[in-house]
């Protein structure tokens, strides 16, 4: 049992030190934080099906914008945006970013996931009942933390909130 415990204190102590990275970055920018671990989540897995993850991951809630989840692999950002918001935006601003988009009351619907077409997307969504649109982006697990302060406040000039 020793060495379970040893291998979860190892992988632990890698999200521990991305979160406390995270958060003293964060402080510095006056946003407002809640900090927890959850798990209950969900990742796509190799055959493009969702599947739950019960373990719990550490997560950053930047009020009113977005969730900062640190996976074992990767930092994913979650946040949404009204319909009518994601009909009009102009995606071509998120070109440089890896994201799906999904259902917010739905939310293994997918709307956007990589090698659809904008035009598509957006076509999924108006033909969708759902009010709000979910995104998740995704950034490799050693990513600068400062390339992830700068995404959040972009999140919030483009309206997208959480």
């Amino acid at each position: 049992m020793e060495q379970y415990q040893t291998i979860l204190n190892n992988v632990y102590s890698i999200l521990e030190k991305k979160r406390v990275e995270l958060k003293q970055t964060f402080q510095c920018q006056d946003f407002q934080l809640d900090i927890g671990y959850y798990n209950r989540h969900y990742h796509r897995n190799d055959k493009g099906k969702y599947e739950i993850e019960y373990y719990p991951i550490p997560v950053i809630s930047v009020k009113g914008y977005c969730d900062i989840e640190i996976e074992l692999d990767y930092i994913s950002i979650s946040t949404k945006l009204k319909r009518e918001d994601v009909l009009i935006y102009e995606f071509s601003k998120l070109s440089e970013y890896r994201f799906e988009a999904f259902g917010v009351e739905e939310y293994l619907d997918d709307y956007y996931i990589e090698g659809l077409t904008y035009v598509k997307f957006k076509e999924k969504v108006r033909q969708s009942n759902e009010k709000e649109i979910g995104f998740a982006f995704f950034f490799e697990s050693d990513v600068d933390v400062v390339k992830i302060c700068l995404f959040v406040e972009f999140l919030q000039k483009e309206k997208f909130y959480y």
